[in-house]
């Protein structure tokens, strides 16, 4: 993709399956957020590029390519003034079905979840941006009550605490999510002398989660049981305090979970149940507890939603629509539909510059 006249405002950047061949890979938008539309600026071919994620300096966006046997770990030059990617490199894995990739909080590491391997892997990043070496691949073992998405461990998400001392990996297949202290420049990134293990609720699939503001509490996507649990975070140490129903007819697969940037409401997306949405929660501040208010259907299967950095708009991915539908976040908190539909061939992950 060529870089393009400078812009002033946000980016929107938006990975897709590639595999019915009408998509490029990773679409870049202008976002106005004004009136939230997005207006096209260019793609970059990228086989698969199902997550994406920028570094802090918003200077390289990394992707997976989750299609490909063994998996690659791509890197490409990301212009913040103009929207411009040009590739760096793609790396080949040992592993297979990446389906999340994050940067560390120093920037010095890429880290995959590897859901078709049921591993965690580590990539150091060179001073150039591009991807290194799988420096640590950590194997894990489980399994859990659905015969058909539980017969193995299937790593699908990895965060860091906002403190950055501590990872967290949820397992889908082993009903667990794990816990290391990280150790940067020791050779080792993952301290696994340090693994603690979360049992969840048997049957529940944890899938993709998120931390609030201030680090106080977790919050996680269950995928076999459209719920949502919400866990309070003390010292590394995460327990369980309420779980609630994310389905309204108690069918379907929980998708991504997502706080707004005010910290005043959680939204998390259901798939595949006929009635495709997004639950809507009031959080309270004090206790990180939630509370049901509202459900917004939305285009066919939801795989992402991700907040305007101003929290006006709410965004869907609708992976089976070929489109993501945009939302304005009321006062209320509930979403108006605006009409907007920004038309991209199965799109699986919306990330939003700063």
């Amino acid at each position: 993709m060529k870089e393009g006249i400078s812009y002033a405002g946000g980016f929107l950047l938006i990975g897709t399956y590639t595999d019915s061949g009408k998509s490029d890979g990773v679409y870049v938008y202008s976002f106005d957020a004004t009136d939230g539309v997005g207006r096209y600026r260019g793609s970059a071919k990228v086989t698969d590029p199902s997550y994406i994620t920028l570094d802090n300096q918003q200077r390289h966006l990394y992707c997976v390519s989750e299609g490909t046997a063994p998996s690659l770990v791509n890197a490409l030059r990301f212009d913040a003034a103009s929207g411009g990617l040009d590739p760096i490199d793609s790396i080949e894995t040992r592993q297979e079905g990446l389906c999340n990739i994050i940067v560390s909080p120093d920037g010095g590491y890429i880290v995959t979840s590897n859901y078709g391997s049921g591993s965690l892997s580590v990539f150091e990043i060179p001073a150039d941006g591009s991807a290194g070496p799988e420096i640590q691949t950590v194997k894990f073992t489980g399994s859990g009550p659905v015969a058909k998405r539980q017969e193995a461990s299937h790593i699908h998400c990895a965060r860091f605490c906002r403190c950055g001392k501590y990872i967290f990996i949820t397992d889908l297949g082993g009903d667990a999510i794990y816990r290391y202290n990280v150790s940067p420049g020791s050779g080792k990134y993952l301290d696994e002398a340090t693994l603690r293990v979360f049992k969840m609720e048997p049957g529940s699939g944890p899938r993709h989660f998120v931390f609030d503001n201030e680090g106080r509490f977790f919050y996680l996507a269950n995928e076999l049981t459209a719920s949502v649990t919400v866990f309070s975070f003390v010292k590394g140490e995460i327990s369980p305090i309420q779980e609630l129903a994310a389905s309204r007819n108690g069918t379907g697969d929980g998708g991504d979970i997502k706080i707004s940037p005010d910290g005043r409401y959680v939204c998390m997306s259901v798939r595949e149940n006929g009635d495709d949405g997004i639950a809507i929660y009031r959080r309270d501040f004090r206790t990180g507890l939630l509370e049901a208010a509202g459900y917004r259907t939305t285009v066919e299967h939801p795989r992402s939603i991700e907040f305007s950095p101003d929290g006006r708009y709410l965004l869907a991915a609708g992976m089976k629509a070929d489109a993501v539908q945009v939302f304005e976040c009321t006062e209320r908190g509930s979403l108006r539909d605006t009409g907007t539909r920004i038309d991209v061939p199965s799109p699986t992950c919306l990330i939003f510059t700063k």
